[in-house]
């Protein structure tokens, strides 16, 4: 008996000789077809939005002197080559994902024959809420408009927001979102003297939301009179 490492035709000789060193010999085709790789893709895995999933699977291949290639299809559109150490018979990768979701990675690994086998991974991305800075703290006078500045940012790439400032007074506005700049807009007049704090409130398109404040305080000003005509 005997095990081949490697797919292939081969002729197989058997020979027998006596004990004055006549020998006989016959022939016959021994046809080794290969296999493909055997892949476990590894343990599913959680991570947040804007993280990294890390792959590290493993694979077996009865071909011992087979080499190998290998690519991660993520699930979310990209593909990308898959890191092979053939003394270990490992499979690494890494994967930044932008948007929330539940993806289905798979790990195929392909021997020098295109012969190729799957195993796949789920990867849960969980939403991330934006966070917020309102600004600088404003002093104006009653009557004056504030003007608020507010930033953002989210590890959601993909996600769109909007925005919401509650000026602190009983009244609230749309705020205006800049989505290249990630920043808020938004202005409003205050009719009365005091220290108002104004919340800016942005949530993504999963009604994920962070908030932040400031205050605006309003100084009173005095009447501003005017007399009449001069009499006679």
């Amino acid at each position: 008996s005997h095990t081949y490492a490697e797919s292939g035709a081969y002729t197989a000789t058997v020979t027998v000789k006596d004990d004055e060193n006549a020998s006989g010999s016959a022939t016959l085709t021994v046809t080794v077809t290969n296999a493909a790789p055997v892949v476990t893709a590894g343990a599913n895995q959680t991570i947040t939005e804007g993280g990294t999933a890390t792959v590290s699977a493993s694979y077996t291949d009865v071909g011992t002197l087979d080499t190998h290639t290998a690519t991660i299809n993520w699930g979310d559109g990209t593909t990308s080559a898959g890191t092979v150490n053939a003394t270990a018979k490992t499979v690494a990768g890494s994967h930044t994902y932008a948007e929330s979701g539940t993806y289905t990675a798979t790990v195929t690994v392909t021997d020098d024959e295109s012969a190729s086998g799957p195993a796949s991974l789920t990867v849960t991305v969980t939403n991330v809420a934006p966070t917020v800075t309102a600004g600088a703290n404003q002093t104006i006078v009653e009557g004056a408009t504030a003007s608020i500045g507010a930033s953002y940012s989210d590890p959601g790439t993909l996600d769109t927001h909007t925005a919401t400032i509650a000026w602190g007074d009983g009244t609230t506005s749309a705020g205006t979102i800049n989505a290249t700049a990630k920043t808020v807009a938004g202005s409003h007049t205050y009719a009365e003297s005091g220290a108002y704090t104004a919340t800016v409130t942005v949530k993504d398109d999963e009604n994920a939301s962070g908030s932040a404040t400031l205050t605006v305080t309003v100084t009173n000003a005095a009447p501003v009179v005017t007399a009449g005509a001069n009499q006679t």
